[in-house]
């Protein structure tokens, strides 16, 4: 559970939401993990290098690039997220080779059959 209702984490780190609950820890994520997960059907996600700066479209200041990743062989593929009193935050793991040089943290991409408990 949340202590504040009014907005939940953007990003959830798969190592600290599976580590509180597996180690008998309380925290945010103990219940969530175990009873709120869920599934965020995508065509695609974005990222940005912290350090990389371009202007905005809309106001010309300057902002994040963002970088968009696919799968090059589907149209969709599934995320993995939590939606904690009915507030909703994207589970996150470790860039893989593809995002790495990007930025060091990715969602957790689903791959085929993963879906199932």
């Amino acid at each position: 559970m949340l202590d504040d209702e009014s907005s939940a984490p953007f990003n959830t780190h798969i190592e600290t939401a599976l580590e509180q609950p597996h180690l008998g820890r309380r925290g945010m994520w103990a219940e969530t993990i175990a009873e709120s997960r869920c599934l965020m059907p995508v065509r695609a996600f974005y990222e940005s290098r912290a350090t990389e700066r371009v202007p905005s479209q809309t106001t010309g200041k300057p902002v994040k690039r963002q970088y968009l990743f696919r799968l090059s062989r589907a149209r969709a593929f599934l995320l993995a997220a939590v939606q904690p009193d009915g507030l909703f935050s994207i589970v996150t793991a470790v860039s893989n080779a593809s995002v790495a040089p990007t930025h060091n943290r990715m969602p957790l991409v689903l791959g085929s059959g993963e879906s199932a408990e």
